[in-house]
């Protein structure tokens, strides 16, 4: 109640709001909401200085009015010395993509922690995570099952229910729940948290204590390979083609039968032959983008914490097409046909 009294300007104290509170709860003869009495345990991941900790979680979220009455999902990327919230995304899904996304995005601007801690869930241990991990020695921990406390997002979680799930649930359009996401990180960085009630400095929001200190920082060529390329390898078929997830595209006739290493990059794939650059795959351009996508948010204008106006890898998992010419693999075999009636028509 004090920092949304703080954001009309109206300054009252956490006390005299709580006295307020009282006051209301005796008039309308309601009675106190009861805790449940808790040992006070050890944080396993505390840090002590900026960017020893980054902690990764995700919450969905249910009560919207959006057509798709399916859940969404806030993935969140903060910092556990200050509390920070470094980046953070909502999106129609939580596959591993959407993770990284909001992972590279942090640590475009922030550099890269020590370590991050996560929960068990796949997105934080699939294989491009886990390579993006030792690309920039970033060390993996993790939580105990079901113990959300232990690197803070019980904790984040919580305060957003109380900022931002109204707006959530009266959200009828995808841009209204973008939005209520976007005051809710905005207003968490700059508001005084209760963990930092009792700093002598004057730091009381997460904003404050980051301030803007930066982790470990890499030359622009190695987070461009890191945060942009992933890497696979596939092999040409007899027709000229790569199979990629669901796509196919068009490599090289005379590369038939040759394993190729695939780059995907924000906005391009790339793709050549293992060990010798002059062997590239020749490029072309996408037909057809492939899946769903309600909408790649930007970053929160005015935010003092990030100032984006890139998104690395952000939407991966639906434009992995780029530079190769791309077809579904229905229009793969539609050229195949056309060649076959050609062949014939020039043999008649």
């Amino acid at each position: 109640m004090s920092a949304a009294l703080a954001r009309m300007g109206i300054e009252v104290s956490p006390t005299t709001c709580g006295r307020i509170m009282e006051a209301n709860r005796q008039l309308y003869g309601l009675e106190k909401p009861q805790r449940q009495p808790r040992t006070k345990l050890e944080m396993p991941f505390k840090a002590v200085r900026r960017h020893q900790y980054w902690s990764a979680d995700i919450r969905y979220i249910e009560e919207h009015l959006l057509p798709d009455p399916k859940p969404v999902y806030v993935i969140s990327i903060f910092e556990n010395f200050s509390r920070a919230v470094l980046a953070s995304a909502i999106s129609p899904t939580q596959n591993g993509w959407d993770f990284l996304s909001v992972l590279a995005e942090a640590i475009r601007h922030y550099g890269a922690p020590e370590a991050l801690v996560t929960d068990g869930g796949g997105q934080f241990y699939s294989a491009q995570a886990l390579q993006l991990y030792d690309m920039l020695g970033i060390r993996k921990e993790r939580i105990e099952p079901g113990e959300p406390w232990q690197n803070y997002a019980e904790t984040l979680f919580s305060i957003q229910r109380r900022l931002a799930d109204h707006a959530f649930s009266n959200a009828r359009a995808w841009p209204e729940i973008q939005q209520a996401h976007r005051t809710w990180w905005i207003n968490y960085n700059i508001e005084r948290h209760f963990a930092h009630r009792e700093r002598q400095d004057g730091r009381h929001s997460p904003s404050e204590v980051l301030r803007g200190v930066l982790g470990r920082t890499f030359p622009e060529e190695v987070l461009s390979h890191a945060l942009y390329a992933t890497q696979f390898t596939r092999q040409i078929d007899r027709h000229g083609f790569v199979r990629f997830k669901h796509w196919k595209f068009y490599g090289e006739l005379g590369l038939a039968g040759e394993n190729i290493s695939v780059w995907v990059y924000e906005g391009n794939l790339r793709g050549g032959v293992p060990g010798d650059d002059t062997r590239a795959v020749r490029t072309g351009h996408r037909e057809k983008d492939g899946g769903d996508r309600r909408g790649e948010e930007p970053t929160p204008p005015g935010d003092p914490l990030s100032q984006s106006t890139t998104r690395p890898l952000a939407g991966l998992r639906d434009r992995v097409a780029f530079s190769f010419k791309a077809t579904r693999t229905h229009r793969a075999q539609e050229t195949r046909q056309d060649r076959s009636s050609g062949a014939a028509t020039r043999l008649a």
